[in-house]
C-alpha cells in the first residue's frame, strides 16, 4: 500500500476549507452523502478552523457508522469541552480504539522530540525490537509491523511525511497534540520503564568501536554502528537473535582457523538475520558455506575490496560459483569492480527485486554488457558513480523494472533505448550525468510517447 498524504501544516482555515478538508480526509476524495452534510458541516464548524483537530476528528469519523445519530454525537462531544480539552478528549477516543499493540506501537512514538521525522524503516525494526509486533516469523513481523503503521496513518495519529520513488512510505512524524498525549499516558501508565537488562536495540556513534561477545548482548536483534575506526570480533556470529546489523563498514575478518570453525559448525546459524551491512570482503571469502549460515537473508550491502590477481578472478571455473546469498531480495554494492563473474552471480538470484551499485569500476574497456543477462526479478536499479562508458542491455534483461535512477555516471555516453520496451518501467530519473546521457533520456521519452506509453516519464 502507498501513501501520498502530505502533512496537514496549514494556518486557521475557512468554514467552507474546514467542511473542504474533513469530507477529504473521511470519503477519501469522495463527495459526503446528502444524509449526513448538515451534521458535517456542523462538526467542521465545532473544531474552530483547526486542521488538526479536523484531521482527528475524521479518523474518528471513517470508524463510525454513517448515520446521523452517530455524527452528532460527534459534533456534542466537541462543542462540550474547552478547545485543548476538547482535542485530547478526541485523541483519547481515537486511542481508546486501537488495538492493544498498536496503543503502544503509538505511546513508543511519543519518546521522539517533538516534530521529528522518524525513519520508517528503523521504526518497524524499534517497534520488532521490542516485541510490540506478535512474534509470528520474520516475514510475518515485518509486514504486520508495517500494517500497523499504516493503520496509525489512516486514524490521522500519523502523518507521512516522505515517501520514496515508488510511493511507499519513508519518513513519518507523530502530531505535537498527539505526542502530548503520549507524554501524559507515559506517567499514568509507566511505560518504558521496566528492566534493561535484555537489550535488543544498540545504535552508537563513536570514534572506535570494537566488538567482543558480552553475556548482556545475547538478546541483542538490531546492531547500529557509526564509527571512524570499527574492528568486530567472529563472536559477533554467536548472537543468534540479531535480524539487522546496520554498520557504516565493517571487515570480515578471521583469526586462525576460526573461519573453519565458524563454517564447520552446525550449531551457529543466524535464522533471524535479515540485513547485513556494510561489510567488505573478498571474493576468496564468498563462498556458499558462509553465506548458509544466515539462511533467511533479505538485505546486504557490500564492500568487495580484495580481488588479487585480476586475470584469476575472470578464469571460466568462477562463472557458477555463487557469491551471494541465494534468498537475497536486495543487494548493494560498492567501492568495487564488477567483472562479469559478479555480474553473472547477481544475475541468478532468484528474489533479487533492489540492486544499488555505487563507485563500480571496470577494468579494461569500460563498457557493461549485458545482453546475455537477465535479471528475472529486478523491480528497482539505482546506479551511483558507475564508470562505465558504454551500457549495452537487450529488451530481456529487465524484464519485471519499475525503477531505474541513474546519478552523476558522468561517462555514460547514453541509456540503452531497449528500456524503451520494458513494459513495467514507471519511471527514469536522470541526475548529473553526461550531455549525451541526458539527450538519450528524451529519445526514450520520445519512444515512450510514440508507443503510447504516457504514464511514463523522465526527471
Amino acid at each position: 500500500m502507498s501513501w501520498r498524504s502530505d502533512p496537514y501544516l496549514l494556518p486557521f482555515l475557512r468554514d467552507e476549507e474546514s467542511w473542504e478538508l474533513l469530507q477529504k480526509k473521511v470519503f477519501q476524495g469522495e463527495s459526503c452523502p446528502l444524509e449526513l452534510r448538515s451534521e458535517g458541516t456542523l462538526i467542521a464548524k465545532q473544531c474552530k478552523r483547526l486542521p488538526f483537530l479536523i484531521i482527528m476528528i475524521a479518523g474518528i469519523l471513517s470508524r463510525k457508522e454513517r448515520e446521523a445519530s452517530a455524527w452528532l454525537e460527534v459534533a456534542y462531544d466537541i462543542g462540550s469541552h474547552a478547545l485543548e480539552e476538547g482535542s485530547m478528549k478526541m485523541i483519547q477516543s481515537s486511542y481508546d480504539f486501537l488495538p492493544d499493540c498498536l496503543k503502544t506501537c503509538l505511546l513508543y512514538m511519543g519518546l521522539f522530540p517533538k516534530g521529528y521525522e522518524i525513519r520508517v524503516s528503523d521504526l518497524l525494526k524499534w517497534w520488532i525490537a521490542e516485541e510490540f509486533v506478535p512474534n509470528i516469523g520474520t516475514l510475518e513481523q515485518k509486514e504486520t509491523s508495517m500494517s500497523s503503521l499504516s493503520d496509525l496513518v489512516s486514524r490521522n495519529l500519523v502523518v507521512v511525511s516522505k515517501t520514496r520513488a515508488n510511493g511507499d512510505m519513508k519518513c513519518c512524524i507523530i502530531l505535537d497534540q498527539v505526542r502530548e498525549f503520549c507524554l501524559k499516558k507515559f506517567k499514568e501508565e509507566k511505560f518504558m520503564q521496566h528492566s534493561l537488562t535484555h537489550l535488543r536495540y544498540l545504535a552508537i556513534f563513536v570514534k572506535v568501536f570494537l566488538f567482543k561477545l558480552a553475556s548482556h548482548l545475547v538478546h541483542l536483534q538490531t546492531l547500529r554502528v557509526c564509527s571512524s575506526y570499527i574492528m568486530i570480533s567472529p563472536d559477533i556470529w554467536k548472537l543468534e537473535k540479531l535480524r539487522h546489523v546496520d554498520i557504516n563498514e565493517f571487515p570480515i575478518r578471521w583469526g586462525d582457523g576460526e573461519r573453519v570453525k565458524f563454517e564447520e559448525s552446525t550449531y551457529i546459524v543466524l535464522h533471524n538475520l535479515m540485513t547485513l551491512g556494510t561489510c567488505s570482503m573478498s571474493v576468496a571469502d564468498m563462498t556458499p558455506k558462509f553465506w548458509n549460515k544466515f539462511p533467511n537473508l533479505e538485505q546486504l550491502r557490500l564492500h568487495i575490496d580484495e580481488f588479487g590477481d585480476v586475470p584469476y578472478y575472470s578464469d571460466s571455473r568462477l562463472m557458477a560459483l555463487e557469491m551471494f546469498p541465494s534468498r537475497l531480495s536486495n543487494l548493494s554494492l560498492s567501492e568495487t569492480f564488477l567483472t562479469d563473474e559478479i555480474v553473472s552471480s547477481i544475475a541468478k538470484l532468484q528474489h533479487l527485486e533492489t540492486l544499488k551499485l555505487s563507485e563500480i569500476y571496470f577494468t579494461g574497456k569500460k563498457d557493461w554488457d549485458l545482453s546475455d543477462k537477465t535479471f528475472k526479478r529486478l523491480k528497482f536499479l539505482k546506479l551511483h558513480n558507475v564508470f562505465m562508458t558504454k551500457w549495452i542491455c537487450s529488451d530481456e534483461s529487465f524484464p519485471l523494472l519499475e525503477y531505474l535512477v541513474i546519478k552523476s555516471c558522468s561517462k555514460l555516453e547514453e541509456i540503452p533505448l531497449s528500456f524503451a520496451d520494458v513494459p513495467t518501467l514507471r519511471l527514469i530519473k536522470v541526475t548529473d550525468c553526461s550531455k549525451s546521457a541526458g539527450d538519450s533520456a528524451l529519445r526514450l521519452k520520445k519512444k515512450w510517447k510514440s508507443t503510447a506509453a504516457s504514464s511514463k516519464f523522465i526527471s
